[in-house]
């Protein structure tokens, strides 16, 4: 593979990883109380191997000695439909998710749908929180593990979605991990998204990929100004357009409010930076083929996300990406809806189905 057909899948990962990358430091900057114990039934051994960077391709170890596989009649939940379409048949759809190192959940998940026929690329993002409603048959499953396991506050939420599938050893689906192959078949089953490739992310990297690319100009919306010695965290941005580095733009992601809280912003407004950011980053970095930077983006790269898209797949992805760009495909970001509830006293939120 030359470097100039690396650096333009590079550039398409990144795409992907920046978006990862910025809404894991968001979470990762607050501690989250309701936050699942997933060590409850998972041995050490099950970690996720992209943890620690690198190509992990594979789930090791586990409890349930015989793999799960889900018929019709036994789904992943109880017959949960997402009331909208999101996609159409016959578009390429890539699962990315970031993982959380202090606690081993997936804090970010979404989808980018690319749509050759409509000339639009497509970024859906699942709120972390999303509840899960679990059929009997996993539930019975997961109780012969672990018997207190649906105690243990957050399990219910779509981000310790993976941890169920590695404790089932799940094998529908061929993207060679239980945690992938269990988050895909639910997209599929409550969304009609199948996702024939992924890539995952870990927090490390953000900040050296975006001074690699000599940084971003963007809008800052208000004065962010927030410190937090214990993890390094030091926001300082002025209203308008900016031009940001890699300390800056991670600061731009994770600001949330000021020390003193008399600014703060929700969640939305949040997911609505980052969502600008990740815009912002693909327009501007898109067609930045320096190849003299090749050598070093891989090595970036490489240290920090996991993928099965194989040696024979880079080519088709690099055309595919490489005609995204060329033909200025249009880019919408889209949120899954839902209400939020509080379920045992968590919150959780609760997407809007066809039969509600």
């Amino acid at each position: 593979m030359t470097k100039s057909t690396k650096i333009i899948l590079m550039i398409f990962l990144i795409t992907i990883i920046s978006f990862s990358g910025m809404l894991i430091f968001t979470n990762s900057s607050e501690k989250d109380s309701n936050a699942p114990d997933i060590s409850a039934g998972i041995p050490d051994d099950e970690k996720d191997p992209s943890n620690n960077g690198g190509n992990g391709e594979g789930d090791s170890g586990g409890e349930n000695e015989d793999p799960t596989r889900i018929d019709e009649e036994h789904k992943i939940t109880n017959n949960q439909e997402y009331a909208y379409k999101l996609v159409n048949k016959n578009t390429r759809n890539i699962l990315f998710v970031g993982t959380d190192k202090s606690n081993g959940i997936y804090d970010t998940i979404g989808v980018i749908n690319i749509d050759e026929k409509k000339q639009q690329t497509k970024v859906i993002m699942f709120p972390r929180d999303i509840y899960v409603d679990y059929s009997d048959k996993i539930k019975e499953q997961i109780t012969k593990l672990e018997p207190n396991y649906w105690k243990v506050r957050g399990v219910y939420r779509i981000n310790n979605l993976h941890n169920i599938g590695r404790m089932l050893k799940y094998e529908d689906g061929n993207q060679g991990q239980w945690s992938i192959n269990f988050l895909n078949a639910y997209l599929k089953e409550v969304y009609d998204i199948e996702c024939e490739a992924y890539v995952k992310v870990n927090t490390k990297g953000f900040v050296d990929l975006v001074d690699l690319f000599g940084g971003v100009d963007i809008n800052v919306p208000i004065r962010m100004e927030y410190d937090d010695p214990y993890q390094d965290l030091h926001i300082n941005l002025m209203p308008g357009n900016q031009h940001l580095n890699g300390k800056q733009a991670e600061g731009f992601v994770r600001f949330r409010n000021n020390n003193s809280k008399s600014i703060e912003i929700g969640d939305f407004e949040r997911k609505q930076n980052q969502m600008d950011f990740m815009e912002a980053f693909f327009k501007q970095k898109a067609n930045f083929l320096n190849l003299a930077k090749a050598n070093d983006l891989y090595k970036t790269i490489s240290q920090n996300i996991a993928t099965n898209i194989t040696a024979s797949g880079y080519t088709r992805y690099v055309k595919l990406f490489k005609k995204s760009s060329d033909q200025k495909y249009e880019i919408e970001k889209y949120t899954i809806e839902g209400e939020g509830c509080s379920i045992r006293g968590d919150y959780y939120v609760k997407i809007t189905t066809l039969s509600n």
